[in-house]
């Protein structure tokens, strides 16, 4: 029996699909459903016909078992298949899906390569084929955007940020898992990060390290707490604090290259300490300078906000 992508997909990820995915159908279908193909195709709810995803540019594979699932939901909007449940848990079989080829999430591959095939009834593929490629161009490209800057990297791991398009931040970061890099805090709750607004309500960095030393948590259960530092000199403090054992991870915002480096070599003067993580406007290219191979990652806002979207294509066969 062949696999079905959507049910094999965590559920965490369907859970944050379903609401972008009905917004969009109702985006693009509306009450009327699809005026072009009702009047200009009376052949849309024959017989299946087969279809490709076809790369049209090289990127990385992320999203595929949403694109498919596109085609289900839109099967249901069309009164082809029945409704789907709260949780969207059908196979795609039961929209009259047939899958014939598909690639595996976090494929490497290159324009001209077939990413999936699949049989369905020319409605379901007319009424969902925008649809369905808007969702994977743009995870596609945000797996692409961080393989790029994974390849770059001299040394440090590639982690996102919270600059994600509103409501896609699950589905982003995922395709961010795709393209070998790692995720930085989902959001607000679930990782303590102290920046320059925290540090100006404490009166100033000794005023952070003394609220750190008292933090409630023991620290086998403290959330991942990371610190911004402005300055080698706030580095310094925080460095020499005892209470920088609590602290996971530095953040040296918009350290230039020179001063990571000396950063680096502060720690080890000191004889260790938290990981040091870079951050403040990065492109991938940058993440090839030596003197940022000391530190242990590196967060870039740009393989989100400024991915766009990959060049894909769903193409009909006679």
């Amino acid at each position: 029996m062949t696999r079905d992508p959507w049910l094999s997909w965590p559920e965490d990820l369907r859970a944050a699909a379903l609401p972008l995915l009905r917004l969009a159908l109702d985006e693009d279908l509306g009450d009327a459903g699809d005026l072009s193909a009702r009047n200009f195709d009376p052949d849309a709810a024959a017989a299946p016909r087969t279809a490709r995803l076809v790369a049209r540019e090289p990127g990385v594979l992320a999203g595929l078992p949403l694109f498919l699932f596109v085609f289900r939901a839109a099967a249901a909007r069309l009164g082809l298949a029945p409704p789907l449940p709260a949780d969207g848990a059908v196979p795609l079989a039961a929209g009259g899906i047939r899958l014939l080829e598909t690639a595996p999430e976090g494929l490497r591959f290159n324009a001209g390569e077939t990413l999936a095939s699949l049989a369905a009834p020319p409605a379901l593929l007319h009424a969902g084929e925008r649809t369905a490629l808007n969702f994977l161009q743009r995870l596609c490209a945000v797996a692409t955007a961080t393989s790029r800057a994974v390849a770059a990297s001299c040394g440090p791991a590639v982690l996102d940020t919270r600059k994600t398009t509103p409501g896609y931040r699950r589905l982003e970061k995922y395709a961010v898992r795709m393209g070998g890099g790692r995720n930085h805090r989902m959001g607000l709750y679930d990782a303590i990060m102290v920046k320059d607004n925290h540090k100006e309500a404490l009166g100033g960095m000794a005023g952070v390290m003394e609220r750190v030393a008292t933090l409630p948590l023991a620290p086998e259960r403290q959330p991942e707490l990371v610190v911004e530092v402005d300055s080698l000199e706030e580095l310094q403090l925080l460095l020499a604090h005892p209470a920088a054992r609590r602290v996971n991870r530095v953040l040296l915002d918009n350290f230039p290259p020179e001063q990571v480096a000396a950063a680096v070599a502060l720690r080890q003067t000191l004889g260790g300490g938290p990981d040091f993580e870079i951050s403040g406007g990065l492109r991938a290219e940058d993440l090839s300078d030596p003197r940022y191979a000391g530190v242990e990652a590196a967060s870039l806002g740009s393989i989100t906000h400024g991915a766009g979207a990959l060049d894909l294509a769903l193409e009909l066969e006679a």
